[in-house]
């Protein structure tokens, strides 16, 4: 339409008209199938179920391994972080944490090295 006027405009498509809806045609069938595509007809329940539990396998033992690499990997670090004699849960002796009124720290006991 022309904003202007008012008219109507003609926009010619280059595409060419087909009348015919869009369909797809029809999927030959099996002989004695009452439909579907043209496939031999068989019962995949028992192999799929076994591809299923061997899959199933593969990933747990998968992750069993990747389980017992990181319970490795930890265990290595908590050998180093342990003090020698100690376990893992045994309680630390901390020094003590300086204060402002603490004798540890500077001698004017504002909490800073005396100076």
């Amino acid at each position: 339409m022309k904003i202007a006027t008012g008219e109507a405009e003609s926009h010619p498509t280059p595409l060419p008209y087909n009348p015919q809806p869009p369909v797809a045609p029809v999927t030959p069938v099996v002989p004695g199938q009452l439909s579907g595509p043209t496939v031999a007809a068989r019962d995949t329940t028992g192999e799929y179920q076994a591809q299923m539990a061997a899959q199933t396998a593969d990933w747990a033992a998968a992750q069993a391994a990747g389980h017992a690499a990181e319970m490795g990997r930890r265990q290595g670090y908590a050998g180093d972080i342990n003090p020698l004699g100690s376990d893992y849960g045994d309680l630390m002796n901390l020094p003590e944490v300086p204060t402002a009124h603490s004798k540890h720290v500077g001698g004017d006991g504002d909490g800073y090295p005396a100076g």
